[in-house]
């Protein structure tokens, strides 16, 4: 159960950070 739960947290987290890169290109473009 925790070990899934880490596991969704580090997805929402790189999701999170891959979206905030691609604003940040989309901004510079």
């Amino acid at each position: 159960m925790l070990r899934s739960l880490t596991v969704d947290g580090v997805l929402l987290n790189a999701h999170a950070t891959l979206k905030e890169e691609a604003e940040k290109k989309v901004v510079a473009h």
